[in-house]
């Protein structure tokens, strides 16, 4: 009977457990979940710009879905130590990255196990650096409401996702793409090209022409000084005296001289010539004053009238027509005098009069007086057009001159805007170079002269030594760049002020003005370099993902921004981050080369070595790495990206 009592009350027990859990199915499917396998790739997770992608996998127990449940694993990112932290304990900076859900009428009675995948992201944040994946879990049935959490009632606890022998805990953010290289972090010792936009100084140099114009008073060969029907000729004088008071170059004359059409033509001839020879004297008395050799004063004054003034068109009688019908033109005579008056003089240039006569007959008319005042006055002069052959002048001529400038001893305006950027280019000397162009854009307020100022400040700033000097230099390129711009928006001074702003530290506004600078679409050679160099960073710091295009566009720009550290550094750092570490190998080792003072450069590369499985040059440029720069041994300690060589005998060495 016992024994009866006994089986029959274990039947019972059996069927209520049954029954149950038939009836709650919600508390065996919390109980297989622990037989659930997690995975997240990557593991580490990686930063991409300010993106953190993953993708989640989970494997269910076959049995775990029931028939009108639903199974909801939150996954949580957590600061800190995963190692130091409990499972089933709660964390308030936690963050929810992504929840993969399960519905228990797809994959009831299935006899392979359900196969969840999500891929999600999450903005990055440095307290998430050092950190670990958790899970939440709700298993539920949502016709009747009832749910229950795990792995605590309340839903504040969590698990920590993974720690078997072929999966280790999902630890930290690799943040390597933030070693990108601003264009600014270049360094610059003052030789080769500098990673400042200098505007491009054109200079080219064309035929100049100045021109002497002598007025004379009727019947008279000698230009009185404060005499001028066009311009005094004490202004044209002292045009004379501009063009001889430095060396006088080689040039070619055009001389003219003419008269009014009263008088014979003998008298015209004599005067014309003795015209022409004032003119000339004129150019010798001012050679005089400034102590010109005689030899030198007979060269250039044969130069504008030869003795047998062959060089000189001596104006004809019949010559003035053209120019006495235009000046009639231009008078206050009435239209009908206008005609008249032309009418009368063309009939000498058809040979149906003299010239004489012509004058006669409009000697005789009413306004005659008028032509006497008005026309006649601008018919009598000398002039001679001087054609200055173009030619440059040397960078040594330059600095004489531009010392002289700064000095005080000569004014601004003796050199030109493309003279000073060219010989700014041509000076090694920052000091120097900012010297000539403070001096010159007094004279030449541009865009040109402000940007290539501002970028001679910057030169300084990168060659400083120490902080205040720099800061110094920065403010003063600022504000010159910005003057620049309130000229004149163009690819190089926006290039440059982005510049300052990286220096700043503030890089949203320092990647605004990258963006301008390469919208300007520059065609000049030494821009298209480092607006390349902007535009691979930028590629760099947008993209999202591991297999973003825009890491394939960095390397390509980068590619054409030539070999400068910076270039080779972040266009190993694109194909690195890409998962092209064959290739990342040549372009951190010419890095390396190229600058052997950045310990970055080495930690970059013992990261594609360890990515290359080669531990031991691993080893050695983490050791490199280290002697340049010893803050890198305390990254490398905690690094996420280590996470999986932590127990070789190569990082541990390298740490020692």
């Amino acid at each position: 009977m016992n024994q009866m009592k006994k089986l029959l009350l274990g039947l019972a027990l059996m069927s209520t457990a049954v029954w149950f859990t038939s009836c709650d199915p919600l508390a065996g499917m919390v109980k297989l979940v622990k037989d659930q396998k997690l995975t997240v790739d990557p593991n580490p997770l990686e930063l991409h710009g300010t993106n953190v992608p993953f993708k989640m996998s989970a494997v269910l127990p076959v049995t775990m879905m029931k028939k009108d449940t639903k199974y909801d694993m939150e996954v949580y990112i957590r600061p800190g130590d995963i190692n130091t932290q409990k499972d089933g304990d709660a964390n308030k900076d936690e963050m929810k990255i992504t929840t993969i859900s399960a519905d228990g009428n797809q994959y009831a009675g299935q006899t392979q196990a359900p196969t969840l995948t999500k891929d999600g992201s999450f903005k990055y944040d440095p307290k998430y650096n050092v950190s670990g994946l958790w899970i939440k879990g709700v298993v539920s049935t949502p016709k009747n409401g009832k749910s229950k959490k795990f792995p605590t009632e309340d839903g504040a606890g969590a698990v920590r996702i993974m720690n078997t022998p072929d999966q280790m805990y999902a630890i930290g953010i690799v943040t390597t793409t933030l070693m990108v290289k601003s264009p600014i972090s270049e360094m610059y010792d003052g030789k080769g090209d500098s990673p400042f936009a200098y505007a491009d100084p054109e200079y080219t140099v064309s035929d100049s022409k100045k021109q002497v114009r002598l007025d004379y008073e009727k019947g008279n060969s000698t230009a009185k000084k404060d005499f001028g029907v066009v311009v005094k000729n004490k202004e044209q004088i002292e045009v004379i005296d501009l063009f001889v008071k430095e060396k006088v170059p080689t040039f070619t004359a055009t001389v003219v001289a003419s008269h009014s059409p009263e008088g014979s033509e003998s008298t015209n001839t004599n005067l014309v010539k003795g015209r022409a020879q004032n003119l000339a004297d004129n150019f010798a008395e001012k050679m005089k004053l400034y102590n010109y050799k005689k030899e030198d004063v007979d060269k250039y004054n044969s130069m504008i009238v030869t003795k047998d003034m062959k060089n000189v068109n001596l104006r004809s009688l019949v010559m003035t027509v053209d120019e006495f019908k235009e000046l009639v033109d231009k008078s206050s005579l009435t239209a009908d005098q206008k005609n008249e008056a032309k009418k009368i003089m063309e009939e000498s240039k058809a040979g149906k009069k003299s010239f004489v006569e012509c004058e006669m007959e409009l000697s005789k008319k009413p306004y005659y007086n008028t032509l006497e005042n008005e026309v006649y006055p601008k018919m009598r002069y000398s002039r001679v057009e001087i054609t200055l052959a173009g030619g440059k002048k040397t960078p040594a001529e330059m600095e004489v001159i531009a010392t002289d400038v700064v000095a005080g001893k000569k004014p601004a305006s003796s050199l030109s805007e493309a003279e000073y950027l060219t010989l700014v280019e041509n000076t090694p000397d920052r000091a120097k170079r900012a010297a000539y162009l403070e001096a010159g854009v007094k004279e030449y307020p541009t865009w040109k002269m402000y940007n290539n100022l501002g970028a001679v400040y910057l030169d300084m700033m990168a060659m400083s030594g120490d902080k205040a000097t720099k800061d110094a230099n920065v403010a003063k390129a600022k504000t010159a760049i910005q003057t620049s711009i309130s000229k004149k928006e163009t690819a190089e001074n926006t290039f440059n002020m982005a510049m300052v702003f990286f220096y700043e530290g503030n890089n949203s506004e320092a990647e605004k003005y990258l963006a301008k600078a390469i919208a300007f679409n520059s065609t000049n050679p030494r821009i298209t370099k480092l607006i390349n160099g902007a535009k691979g960073y930028l590629a760099i710091r947008a993209a999202d993902s591991k297999a973003s295009p825009k890491y394939e566009e960095a390397v390509q720009a980068l590619t054409a921004a030539g070999d400068t550290y910076s270039a080779l550094f972040n266009r190993a750092l694109a194909r690195h981050l890409r998962g092209d570490n064959s290739g990342a190998t040549a372009d951190i080792n010419a890095a390396i080369q190229k600058n052997s003072k950045d310990g970055d450069a080495n930690y970059l590369a013992a990261i594609i070595a360890m990515k290359n499985n080669q531990l031991g040059e691993m080893k050695n440029q983490l050791v490199a790495a280290f002697g340049k720069n010893s803050n890198l041994k305390t990254k490398a300690a905690a690094d996420p990206v280590f996470a999986k060589v932590r127990n070789s005998a190569e990082y541990k060495d390298a740490l020692k």
